[in-house]
């Protein structure tokens, strides 16, 4: 047999199984340089960080199936140089219906899309969200999920169920469970989601029983857009352990990829009254690229709790 024949015959049962599978390859490098203030503080802080901004993230597709793998910093510049993200398999069954099996964000996580997460002047994390932990709402990610999405009409729904109950191998979140509906009809946005899971548990052993709700809204008008977010949490360990907040943001486009953005929140935290306020500007500078500045404050009865930051910083995807 010709030796060219036989060496595109060898080559094209190398690459086979490459070419039945997509792999896209994308993530994000992100920083800002902030000055924070703390009322009890001597000095203000003043450094470079990136919140775990920068990540790196591989999709893979063969057919009907799907699969993600992603890192991030999410330790800082003074911690570890990577960890754990998404690491997850999935099947699409039609009909805008899928199953997923592994580590994910759950099902509350950012549904009212705030542009500025995972920077200094994100809505979670703080007064402008009541969670029990942050894996009940928008941060962090949980290991040993089953996860179902579905399509209903404009809504799309999401439940998921931690099955982790095994010796030498809790995750602590056995028999979490998370449920989330989120559409769209004319100019309004909207999302809702339960997220209850067992904070303590240990071979399903759970101690507490923690719940989160967040319920919210996005309306557009023309060029600007005002949303409205609720969201309440129980650590069911009494009145101390539960907290509620209310979130409004505004955002206005000005044009050339230039858009403003305003923010306040009230939160009852525990019998504890919060407040937190942000003022931010932002310019898309090309589509995987965007700078913004701005300054967030929040203020309590607790006056020793009192801080505010003002910085600005980057994202570029890729």
């Amino acid at each position: 047999m010709n030796k060219k024949l036989i060496a595109i015959a060898i080559a094209t049962a190398m690459t086979a199984p490459v070419a039945m599978a997509d792999v896209k390859i994308s993530g994000r490098v992100a920083g800002h340089l902030t000055i924070f203030t703390h009322d009890v503080a001597t000095n203000d802080s003043t450094g470079f960080g990136d919140a775990g901004q920068s990540r790196l993230q591989f999709d893979g597709t063969s057919g009907d199936a799907y699969a993600r793998v992603a890192y991030d910093t999410r330790n800082g510049f003074g911690g570890a140089a990577s960890a754990g993200r998404d690491i997850f398999v999935g099947y699409n069954l039609g009909g805008g219906t899928s199953i997923q099996f592994g580590r994910m964000g759950t099902a509350g996580k950012n549904l009212e899309k705030d542009q500025y997460i995972a920077t200094f002047l994100q809505t979670r994390n703080g007064v402008a969200e009541a969670v029990t932990s942050k894996e009940f709402g928008s941060s962090s990610f949980v290991g040993h999920l089953i996860q179902a999405k579905m399509k209903a009409g404009a809504a799309t729904i999401t439940v998921q169920y931690d099955v982790a109950d095994q010796a030498g191998a809790a995750s602590g979140h056995e028999g979490h469970t998370a449920v989330s509906v989120a559409g769209k009809g004319g100019p309004v946005r909207y999302w809702a989601s339960y997220n209850n899971g067992a904070a303590n548990g240990t071979d399903g052993a759970a101690t507490t029983s923690p719940s989160n709700i967040k319920v919210g809204a996005e309306m557009a008008f023309g060029k600007a857009k005002v949303a409205l977010n609720y969201t309440s949490a129980d650590n069911d360990t009494g009145a101390a352990g539960e907290s509620n907040s209310i979130a409004v943001t505004g955002e206005i486009g000005m044009g050339n990829g230039l858009s403003m953005n305003a923010g306040f929140a009230t939160k009852d935290n525990g019998g504890v009254d919060e407040t937190w306020m942000r003022i931010a500007v932002a310019k898309k500078l090309n589509a995987g690229t965007m700078a913004y500045a701005g300054y967030t404050a929040t203020t309590s009865d607790t006056p020793s709790s009192d801080t505010s930051t003002l910085g600005a910083g980057m994202i570029v995807k890729f």
